[in-house]
């Protein structure tokens, strides 16, 4: 791997920027404060303020281990996903670029006009999640006064939830 490293002076230099080409017609940009790259160029290692932008999707981590290859991301610490769906939060995820789908573990999400949280969220389509041991409201105070926790929750974003053994929190 060669690394690649943000030299320090008295003045805040602007972040390395690492463009990678892509099979898609888009490319995926990424962003950290420190970058390495595998010698072949399929894989990237970038630590430290992560950014991965690429069609509209913006990804957001303390780490971010990127295949050029397969578009696949697997992002750690203080992950943030903002996509045209919606937003979600959480400690790790694997998250296609070319598909657009992924997987968070101890998640909240927005995807309007629904707020949530699980120990699980899938995004398995365009505007559907599924999410695991969590709850969906339409509040958005950070501690909902109602809210519709279940074992397995469907959102169908700008249509519907359905949710799988349910119950009713006031």
């Amino acid at each position: 791997m060669a690394v690649v490293e943000e030299k320090k002076s008295e003045e805040p230099l602007p972040l390395p920027k690492l463009s990678l080409d892509t099979s898609a017609p888009s490319k995926v940009s990424l962003t950290g404060d420190r970058i390495e790259y595998s010698v072949d160029g399929e894989r990237v290692i970038a630590e430290g303020n992560v950014v991965v932008e690429y069609k509209g999707a913006t990804l957001i981590a303390d780490r971010i281990d990127f295949s050029r290859k397969t578009n696949m991301a697997f992002a750690q610490g203080n992950v943030h996903l903002i996509t045209a769906d919606g937003e979600a939060t959480g400690d790790q995820i694997i998250y296609d670029f070319k598909t657009m789908l992924g997987t968070f573990n101890e998640t909240h999400l927005f995807a309007y006009p629904y707020y949530g949280a699980g120990k699980k969220v899938d995004k398995v389509g365009e505007k559907k999640f599924i999410i695991y041991n969590g709850y969906m409201t339409t509040s958005d105070f950070d501690n909902p006064e109602f809210r519709i926790r279940s074992k397995r929750t469907e959102v169908y974003q700008d249509d519907k939830l359905v949710a799988h053994h349910v119950r009713f929190m006031l």
